[in-house]
């Protein structure tokens, strides 16, 4: 039985078709998986105890030490800066005992994603020196150590002899050959300007995620 050519070409693609749209709906479902973790500063509590305060909502006054006066000119004055009772409400948790979590903002979990900035290295190509980790070179022109500025070495072959012995085919019988570390003498010595940014290393913390390799996103910020 012969089929159509345009039946069997529709089939195709339709095929096809559908092979594209699973193919581009599991490239969805992978790519939008991420990871959930209990946060590990506040271990999944949302709150932290606050350190400041040892967890009491209140600090001992530091101009009175305490006592919620002071001595002066023999007469008990009440303390201005705690009035008069010795302690004060703490500044970092307001006399709570503890403070809602910064990492997870009070949360206890976050989600997190492999910076696609640096491709979860934590780090990315310096863009001042494009990752060479230095800004060019200095040049420096010195007198040769070896030949002492001379540009010339005493033949190794012939000790200098220049020939007297018997004919010498490196130096042709001047007692000399050229230094092979200068040039007419002087030595050109190249030093790389270090890169301010990357300090030669030619690479930099990565901006978006401050170096730790993924970003962190909390419940609050999805919505």
């Amino acid at each position: 039985m012969n089929v159509p050519i345009t039946m069997a070409v529709s089939k195709s693609t339709f095929k096809f078709t559908a092979i594209l749209i699973v193919v581009t709906a599991m490239f969805c479902i992978f790519s939008s998986l991420t990871i959930t973790k209990v946060c590990n500063d506040c271990h999944g509590k949302g709150e932290i105890e606050c350190k400041k305060c040892n967890a009491k909502g209140i600090i001992t006054c530091k101009k009175c030490k305490g006592k919620g006066y002071k001595d002066k000119n023999g007469l008990r004055q009440p303390c201005l800066n705690c009035d008069g009772m010795g302690y004060q409400i703490c500044s970092k948790c307001h006399g709570e005992k503890k403070y809602s979590c910064k990492k997870c903002n009070g949360f206890g979990k976050y989600t997190e994603f492999t910076c696609d900035y640096c491709d979860g290295m934590g780090m990315t190509r310096c863009h001042i020196c494009n990752g060479k980790g230095h800004l060019g070179y200095t040049i420096e022109q010195r007198r040769c150590n070896f030949c002492n500025g001379k540009g010339k070495t005493i033949c190794p072959s012939c000790n200098g002899q220049k020939g007297l012995k018997q004919p010498c085919n490196m130096c042709h019988n001047s007692g000399y050959i050229k230094c092979n570390r200068c040039t007419n003498g002087i030595v050109t010595l190249q030093t790389p300007k270090t890169c301010y940014k990357c300090n030669s290393f030619g690479t930099i913390i990565c901006t978006s995620c401050k170096g730790i390799g993924h970003r962190i996103i909390t419940f609050d910020e999805k919505h």
